[in-house]
């Protein structure tokens, strides 16, 4: 089943250069190197022993169902395609393999693909028990994870700029040194300002409506750099109360100049269920009112995958029962609910409550 994922904080990513620095300086997340069994999708069984003959090795964790994570498979297609020494992998999170392959062929995808195994989910990075995907972890020839793992979706561009200078840190005869250490972001010209126009906003992922506003936090990168928040640049948030279409703007500080801007969605929260009761061919449900929203959607069946449902629109936001009328006697029928708003002309909804079932009376 699939999760709905909660905003994460993505921490900032330090490369400390220098010209004598070993890969293993830079790992971080555990003390202990890759060690894993998985089945890919296509039956074959692979453990660690896959990194061998690779400098670098590049984990995704993705799941068909993510626009971000699926919108990034051809960039990652292209590193694996460009990069003969870096291995790339994606760690498929879900447990619906067969739209994963599909969605995976449609996007051209040839490097390995499988179900993720347990051992790999310590080094994401986490909120509390949960996780967001897109993420992406790197690890060095010897399975020791460098640095931070990469929250959300990135560019072909943006992802070789990272590889690269990964690849620089795991060889020590090939150290990476900025052109000009007091600005290397403008080398040229190290006292002016950068325009934070041409970074980049990692995608934010979809936040839930709180009754406040909802400020999650964001990741800039500037040729594969991430900036710091309060030094590098500062963030400021409109429309981000009201579920609906929120933004996000970056303005530049210190070395750097200008503004980007980001958008996000916030959606209503999911809908406790609280009671389904059967009558007299009809059934009454009851639930907990839900904040910021229009209305309610109840959807009823009497198969438990909702083949054939059928739908009642409760347009009352502050309602918490309604009677479902004409329904066949002495029947089993299976029931969620979930609200909705109307903003801009797009209705936002929330996910389905958990499923209930009642019997009608003969």
């Amino acid at each position: 089943m699939k999760k709905r994922l909660t905003a994460l904080i993505a921490l900032l990513l330090v490369l400390v250069l220098s010209a004598t620095a070993l890969a293993d300086e830079h790992t971080v997340a555990t003390e202990n190197p890759l060690s894993f069994t998985a089945t890919t999708f296509d039956g074959a069984t692979i453990n660690e022993s896959i990194i061998k003959g690779y400098d670098l090795v590049m984990i995704n964790y993705w799941a068909e169902w993510c626009g971000p994570c699926v919108g990034e498979l051809p960039a990652l297609q292209k590193i694996h395609e460009n990069y003969k020494k870096v291995l790339v992998l994606g760690a498929y999170v879900d447990s619906n393999t067969d739209a994963a392959k599909k969605t995976a062929a449609e996007n051209g995808v040839k490097y390995t693909l499988f179900k993720v195994p347990s051992s790999l989910y310590q080094y994401l990075e986490m909120d509390g028990s949960s996780f967001g995907i897109p993420q992406t972890c790197f690890f060095n020839s010897k399975g020791y994870q460098l640095d931070s793992s990469y929250v959300g979706s990135r560019t072909y561009d943006s992802w070789a700029a990272i590889v690269d200078g990964l690849l620089k840190y795991v060889n020590p005869e090939n150290p990476d040194k900025p052109d000009n250490p007091d600005n290397p972001d403008n080398p040229d010209n190290p006292d002016d300002p950068v325009d934070i126009a041409n970074a980049e906003i990692i995608t934010i992922p979809d936040q839930l409506y709180t009754g406040r506003p909802v400020t999650p936090r964001i990741t800039v990168t500037y040729k594969g750099k991430t900036l710091t928040e309060g030094i590098d640049y500062t963030p400021s948030y409109a429309n981000n109360t009201a579920v609906g279409k929120a933004s996000v703007t970056a303005t530049g500080i210190g070395s750097y100049t200008g503004s980007i801007s980001a958008s996000f969605t916030i959606f209503p929260k999911k809908v406790k269920l609280s009671s389904v009761n059967g009558g007299k061919k009809k059934l009454t449900v009851n639930w907990k009112k839900s904040g910021g929203i229009d209305g309610y959607e109840i959807q009823y069946a009497l198969s438990k995958d909702f083949s054939g449902a059928k739908t009642l629109t409760v347009t009352n936001p502050s309602a918490t029962s309604a009677t479902i009328k004409k329904l066949k006697k002495n029947k089993t029928y299976y029931v969620r609910i979930r609200s909705y708003r109307y903003s801009e002309g797009i209705t936002y909804y929330a996910a389905w409550s958990t499923v209930k079932k009642a019997k009608t009376l003969k």
